[in-house]
């Protein structure tokens, strides 16, 4: 989430109210500027509030082993019904080796923190953690609850009123720690500036049985603070020269606008090289304009070799303004936003194609002069391995619009390639995609050339409501007759009310059904066995698919 703070500049002589010396000034253009623009801001400084040693957001104080009690540990406190003797930390089902929180679906047991931390208006809080089920919890309905609230007496005994409440999804791995992670979870107004913010670790119970237990690890908690702009117009040259706080490593932009919905972007791509950036513009020449200062994404998801100027494939554009927010060249491979999958146990079998068994392995995934490669081989007569990438739990977003260049392995191989995302809630079943849906951006899983001429030779799928009884699905097949010859781009255009799919910059389907995912999903690129044509044993092995890149953007 991006916050803008807007500079409004009048090129012509106004007149206005001293209030200082009680008289009347009239000043020019580069007057006014500095009194206006001097009160110019940006949100960009990031301060921990908990997290690791701070605020115990850890949960490794006290030291030593055996379980601790609330009244043990330094900073939380039970909020709940119960007393300060009831356990807060335990070192079993531990996630890093040290202690972690439990939490219970009881009333009795709710733990409270006092950050000390006065809001701001237009602060911008964010939170991560790492959890898991524990005894009795109901991995298909029970969820965590993270609440950020203030009180009526601004300690954390008062009155509650909660800012937001944040819920986890329902567990998809039995004992198995998962990652959640929320950059702007809430933005501060003025009804609630001046406050002492508080937090509560709490739970929700989705089967109306509070007798479950869960863990949590290393919480985190971080505000992003509005830092002022400092502002020098030159009335020599003409020229507005802007001075803003900044994160080293950010790239920020500066646009324009007559009003504050249409904008101009004048200035991209400004790397900060310290926590202060600077950049020099001519003055207006129109009657009056706004500018704003935007950052633009963590340089951490964007590969910087990818041209910052990239713009999706498209044969008709879509009338967004795109910015980058994750991309991958596959120069090399990059932990922080992938990992390999491995598959636990066999993938669903194909009879038709002559496989058994199909497993993904780490292995069959490598890079090799800036391509991703994944690959197919026979591990014995019916028995398929594979390679795939996904950036679960690294990077998850919502919205936007993914694109990968990709050259698919043959058909007659008996293996297909996707491109594809998936929610930790999709085997939730509710009637709808809303929490989770897996959405195959496409699959080619059908051939050309005489396989089965009749096919089209691709298909977008979406997947919600898990994969049992109550399983969902919307099916579009489409034409690509070239599709096994050479590099193609497969994209989606995903949005609140419907999703556009993409094949060499053309719409192949718009879906408007109740399966769009409205959740943060996470990208996944894979080789797996076809469930269409080819004829895994009368092949040679190995095979491969391989990915030039894969990049998302948002839309300003």
């Amino acid at each position: 989430m991006i916050y803008f703070n807007y500079l409004h500049i009048f090129s012509q002589a106004i007149s206005v109210r001293n209030s200082i010396y009680g008289a009347n000034v009239t000043m020019n253009v580069k007057n006014i500027a500095a009194i206006l623009l001097s009160t110019a801001g940006i949100t960009c400084a990031q301060t921990v509030l908990v997290g690791g040693e701070i605020l115990n957001g850890n949960f490794n104080n006290p030291a030593g082993s055996g379980n601790a009690t609330f009244a043990a540990e330094p900073y939380w406190i039970n909020i709940g019904t119960g007393n300060n003797s009831a356990v807060f930390l335990k070192d079993d089902e531990y996630f890093d080796g040290t202690r972690n929180a439990i939490l219970a679906e009881s009333a009795a047991r709710i733990a409270g923190l006092d950050t000390g931390y006065i809001i701001q208006e237009s602060d911008v809080f964010g939170l991560s953690y790492w959890w898991r089920d524990s005894f009795q919890w109901n991995d298909a309905a029970d969820r965590i609850k993270v609440r950020l609230f203030v009180t009526d007496t601004d300690t954390i005994t008062g009155m509650q009123s909660d800012l937001v409440i944040l819920l986890s999804g329902v567990s998809t791995s039995d004992a198995t720690y998962e990652f959640v992670e929320g950059k702007s979870v809430y933005a501060a107004d003025a009804a609630v500036a001046g406050k002492t913010l508080f937090v509560a670790l709490d739970t929700q119970s989705g089967d109306n049985i509070a007798n479950g237990f869960a863990r949590i690890d290393n919480f985190s908690l971080t505000v992003s603070t509005e830092r002022r702009a400092v502002i020098a117009p030159n009335a020599a040259s003409n020229t507005l020269h802007l001075g803003w706080t900044s994160l080293p490593g950010n790239y920020y932009s500066i646009e324009q606008g007559t009003n504050l919905v249409d904008w101009i972007a004048i200035e991209t791509n400004l790397l900060a090289g310290s926590n202060q950036l600077a950049q020099t513009l001519p003055m207006d020449s129109g009657p009056y304009s706004f500018f704003r200062i935007t950052p633009e994404p963590p340089a951490s998801f964007v590969d910087p070799a990818t041209p910052r100027s990239a713009q999706p494939a498209l044969a008709i554009p879509t009338g967004d303004t795109w910015v980058l927010d994750f991309s991958d060249e596959f120069n090399s491979f990059n932990s922080e936003k992938w990992v390999k999958s491995v598959s636990t146990s066999t993938r669903s079998p194909r009879p038709d194609q002559g496989i058994n068994d199909w497993w993904w392995k780490a292995n069959h995934v490598a890079i090799s002069n800036g391509t991703l490669a994944l690959k197919i081989s026979k591990k014995d007569s019916n028995t398929m391995w594979c390679g795939s990438i996904e950036s679960r739990n690294l990077y998850e977003t919502t919205y936007g619009f993914m694109e990968a260049r990709i050259n698919c392995s043959p058909i007659e191989k008996g293996a297909h390639t996707a491109f594809w995302m998936q929610g930790h809630n999709q085997n939730n079943v509710d009637g709808s995609g809303a929490d989770g849906c897996e959405v195959d951006i496409f699959e080619s899983a059908y051939g050309n050339g005489g396989i089965n001429a009749q096919d089209n030779e691709c298909q977008s799928v979406l997947h919600w409501d898990g994969y049992g009884a109550s399983k969902q699905q919307s099916t579009k097949s489409w034409n690509a007759e070239d599709v096994y010859t050479g590099y193609h781009t497969f994209a989606l255009h995903w949005t609140p009310t419907y999703l556009d799919f993409y094949y060499d910059g053309l719409k192949q389907w718009t879906y408007t059904g109740v399966g769009i995912p409205q959740v943060a999903e996470w990208l996944w690129l894979s080789v797996g066995a076809s469930f269409g044509d080819g004829n895994f044993q009368t092949e040679t092995y190995p095979s491969y698919s391989f990915v030039d890149y894969v990049r998302v953007w948002k839309s300003k």
